[in-house]
């Protein structure tokens, strides 16, 4: 991928690793390759194939991103959206917005990142016997 260095990846599978220390939920940061016709479906179609339906409490989360065009999604899964407020999605939607717009990939999603780490640490406090239901590293396809 052109526009993430590698630094640039190990920070945001960093910032994963950091916001999934307070929270059960998982986050998880995809970028797609190809061109789909409607970035939701393919951020659902995405969200499957990754496993993200099968954490325990459906608390999964996806950043969906489109390198050929930049379009993104933001997906959680049954569990997050039974509590948290759609607004708090659109506060993170106009946040990568702003800094997709200004080339900011990285710093983006590092803050998005942590903030909704926050945000489900809220519904979804980690205890000492939570286990890391997915992988903290970015995918590609």
């Amino acid at each position: 991928m052109l526009f993430l260095s590698k630094t640039e990846k190990n920070l945001i599978k960093e910032a994963i690793i950091q916001a999934e220390l307070t929270t059960t939920a998982e986050i998880r940061v995809h970028f797609d390759s190809h061109q789909p016709n409607d970035v939701i479906l393919a951020a659902k179609t995405t969200f499957e194939k990754l496993g993200m339906t099968n954490t325990k409490d459906r608390n999964g989360a996806l950043f969906f991103i489109c390198t050929k065009t930049h379009q993104f999604a933001v997906l959680g899964d049954q569990g997050i959206y039974q509590k948290v407020p759609q607004n708090f999605w659109d506060e993170i939607t106009l946040l990568l917005s702003e800094h997709f717009r200004q080339n900011e990939f990285a710093e983006g999603l590092i803050t998005a990142i942590n903030l909704v780490g926050k945000k489900l640490a809220t519904y979804f406090m980690a205890s000492h016997r939570d286990i890391n239901e997915l992988p903290d590293e970015i995918s590609f396809s």
